[in-house]
């Protein structure tokens, strides 16, 4: 039997990746040809949670929708389980061959949803829902899909812990600790996460990335606190591509329809809340992750069947980290003024240098 060992980086599935980087051993990948990252032989990665929640076997079926390695080769792009090229689809065959020979024969895609995927797309229509037709009273089908987004969002919690510093930045001069507070109710403007008049605090996990937020130009000067955390928080990070694995792996008997359409809403839903927005753009382009944003704030009182925490809030990429490569985040707080610290201000303006303006540091206090 052939051996095809397949590297953590080809997976594009999170659960997967992780899975073959504590398992793997260090070898020749063959989608591609790296010899340093963790490998593993295809038939060792289980796959059956996406099989079982998106197909049914029926022995007796005449027909499939699915008719070669061509067609499931195009299911895994659509969601974005795996990097691999045409020229190596008999990798893919091989799979099916040995882990699903009846595939093509007696395995029918369960919903009309997933052949449709291929036609329109999910997530326009729900952004054109949401936008352009309805704002407050949303279709039924809308209204479930929410549901089981508030049931799924605890996959992405994570806890930040106690201690942990987090910056927050106003354009101008500011010295107390209460002008870099949650914003009062008549003050909270149309944002990513919150619309008017529903105020969160805005922290991020970088000075730099601060300045950025804050749209700072020359000659503003602009002043930063820096904030401690006095308890461990829940968070939601959207930070993440979310593992289609995992997901289906807890779909617990959910529709495949309804679960289609969470795996396309959460995999756009990852690019949306850091994409970056212009101001004339704002007041439609922000419905859409102040939706979500509420979704998520209010899922422990929809769950019913366990106990859940309260979600404290969500973190994103900053639309600023251009290349995924600073690690620059977001944190959005929803009631964040008992459980944060301000430890210090730092003030920074500008000062003419070698023929060009730049920032720096002019003033500092401490708290401690």
């Amino acid at each position: 039997m052939e051996n095809y060992n397949i590297c953590s980086k080809c997976f594009l599935d999170p659960s997967i990746s992780q899975y073959i980087e504590i398992e793997g051993i260090e070898d020749n990948c063959c989608l591609c040809n790296s010899q340093t990252n963790k490998v593993l032989d295809i038939l060792s990665i289980d796959l059956s949670p996406f099989f079982d929640n998106i197909f049914y076997n029926d022995e007796s079926a005449d027909n499939s929708n699915l008719e070669n390695e061509n067609d499931f080769l195009e299911l895994l792009k659509i969601f974005n389980l795996i990097k691999i090229n045409e020229n190596k689809k008999y990798i893919i065959k091989y799979y099916i061959d040995n882990k699903y020979p009846n595939l093509y024969n007696s395995f029918i895609i369960q919903s009309s949803e997933i052949s449709k995927r291929l036609q329109f797309d999910i997530w326009e229509k729900l952004q054109e829902e949401i936008k352009h037709e309805r704002r407050f009273l949303f279709k039924e089908s809308t209204l479930k899909l929410l549901s089981e987004m508030q049931r799924y969002s605890f996959i992405f919690l994570e806890t930040l812990k106690e201690n942990t510093s987090l910056y927050r930045g106003r354009v101008g001069n500011y010295y107390n600790n209460n002008d870099f507070l949650t914003p009062p109710k008549d003050k909270a403007q149309h944002l990513r996460a919150n619309s008017y008049g529903i105020p969160h605090l805005y922290l991020t996990n970088n000075k730099d990335c601060c300045i950025n937020e804050c749209r700072l130009s020359y000659p503003n000067s602009i002043s930063i606190a820096t904030f401690s955390l006095k308890e461990d928080l829940n968070l939601l990070n959207l930070t993440k591509k979310p593992s289609i694995i995992e997901m289906c792996r807890i779909a617990d008997g959910m529709e495949p329809e309804n679960l289609f359409k969470i795996l396309v809403v959460f995999s756009h839903m990852y690019e949306e809340m850091s994409k970056p927005v212009y101001d004339d753009k704002k007041h439609l382009d922000y419905i859409l992750t102040q939706l979500f944003t509420e979704c998520f704030k209010f899922a422990h009182e929809s769950i019913k069947e366990k106990e859940t925490q309260p979600i404290d809030g969500i973190i994103f990429r900053s639309s600023f980290d251009f290349n995924d490569n600073k690690n620059w985040k977001n944190y959005v707080i929803f009631n964040g003024d008992n459980i944060l610290e301000c430890t210090g201000i730092e003030h920074y303006s500008w000062v003419y240098e070698n023929k060009l303006h730049k920032l720096e540091l002019f003033n500092s206090s401490t708290n401690r």
